[in-house]
């Protein structure tokens, strides 16, 4: 990925600079765990770096979005949903819409997309789980760009998910069956920290290896 040209808009205000160095420093803090991840998170520091919109859609270049890696209370499954726009399989997530705490955006998301209240989570962690930066398609209303996605680590207990209007389906998926719904590198990743650091430190039996 080319180094973006820094650029400030005039818009940018010096409460949003500092929130965009704390956002910066717990990015920093979190260690990759492959390649492929280390370099989503040096993507992803360069681009805040040059864009102080970052948070906001409007920067067309690419933005911020939040996602929610939702396990079992049991750690043996995850929660994934069936997105009707792109015809696939992904954990809950989305847009931050300018909001600067990420953690709470991809809170927001859990409970929206499961169709669950915020109150039914736990954080497996309150620091940053994953990172990763993926491009998206150009569409008619939104030229090509790029989402760099922080994500964090929820459990919930097993129940009936509702879901919402933007899914076909929701539903816990067992750890050993995930890469039959999404085998992209970057899922096959979550399920992994799962097994080798989340269930490592909770005791937990993994169900793969």
């Amino acid at each position: 990925m080319r180094q973006p040209t820094p650029r400030l808009p005039q818009s940018t205000t010096p409460w949003e600079l500092r929130v965009l160095d704390e956002i910066i420093s717990h990015i920093e803090a979190h260690r990759a765990f492959d390649h492929a991840e280390a370099s989503a998170k040096a993507q992803t520091l360069a681009f805040i770096r040059a864009y102080p919109d970052c948070l906001h859609r409007s920067c067309l270049q690419g933005h911020l979005t939040a996602s929610a890696w939702i396990l079992s209370s049991d750690l043996q499954a995850a929660v994934l949903l069936h997105h009707k726009k792109l015809d696939r399989w992904f954990q809950p997530g989305g847009h931050v819409d300018g909001n600067p705490n990420l953690l709470e955006s991809a809170l927001r998301e859990a409970a929206e997309e499961t169709g669950l209240q915020v109150s039914d989570f736990n954080f497996a962690s309150r620091t940053i789980f994953d990172i990763d930066a993926h491009t998206i398609p150009a569409r008619p209303n939104e030229p090509k760009h790029t989402h760099f996605d922080i994500r964090y680590a929820f459990t919930v207990d097993y129940q009936e998910l509702p879901g919402n209007a933007e899914s076909h389906d929701v539903r816990f998926v067992s750890l050993d069956q995930v890469r039959l719904f999404n085998n992209t590198s970057s899922v096959v990743r979550l399920v992994r920290k799962t097994t080798d650091q989340l269930m490592t430190t909770s005791g937990h039996r993994a169900l793969i290896s």
